[in-house]
């Protein structure tokens, strides 16, 4: 049976809280990876591990055979190939993190603290490569949503998520060498099952003294 908490005559319950796919935002997380070290592509050494968010989240690769990530700098001689789709540029300033072979692996997105949305702007490789996936969990590692697709063409295409009830991590999976710029991000302020307990005491105080007026 739903447990449902009536507050101001809106009912909550689990079904409130959608997963659901978002167009642009501006959240209160932001990055670009401009202040991020130039990984390169040409013989360099990418990275299994990599701080994002100023320190409020961090990409994990475990894809096999290379690192699972790389911050490139197109216009600093580090290109990033999409198949058929072409090199992949910045979308804006002049770095972005490129994923390597995630159709041998998978790297993973975790924050510290559950986010409500999360998006950004996203290039794949060519339709050959197959659908870029992408799992969210939620701070309990059940998963709460997925996504997949694939683009045609160079150009970065925005694409971004949310859930009332908070993402804790997402897993990218599948397209061979995806690039993400410009993430961004909106902190959650979801409330604890005690906190959601006394608002709901509250609300059925404040009942009891309305009907004793009457």
């Amino acid at each position: 049976m739903k447990h449902f908490l009536i507050i101001g005559g809106f009912a909550l319950s689990g079904s409130a809280l959608a997963f659901t796919n978002v167009g642009q935002f501006v959240g209160n997380l932001s990055d670009g990876f401009e202040t991020d070290s130039n990984y390169g592509q040409n013989g360099n050494i990418g990275v299994n591990t990599l701080s994002a968010f100023g320190g409020a989240a961090f990409f994990n690769g475990t894809t096999t055979g290379y690192p699972g990530m790389w911050v490139i700098n197109p216009n600093g001689g580090a290109g990033w190939l999409l198949g058929a789709n072409g090199s992949a540029m910045a979308n804006t300033g002049q770095q972005a993190l490129g994923f390597f072979n995630n159709d041998k692996g998978s790297v993973s997105l975790t924050f510290n603290s559950t986010v409500t949305s999360f998006g950004g702007y996203w290039e794949t490789c060519d339709q050959g490569y197959g659908n870029l996936n992408a799992y969210f969990y939620d701070i309990n590692g059940t998963m709460i949503g997925t996504d997949s697709w694939v683009q045609t063409g160079n150009a970065y295409q925005w694409r971004g998520w949310a859930d009332a009830g908070g993402i804790k991590t997402v897993v990218l999976q599948g397209n061979a060498a995806p690039v993400l710029d410009d993430m961004q991000a909106n902190t959650a302020a979801v409330p604890e099952p005690a906190s959601m307990a006394a608002l709901g005491l509250g609300v059925a105080a404040l009942l009891r003294r309305r009907a004793k007026k009457a």
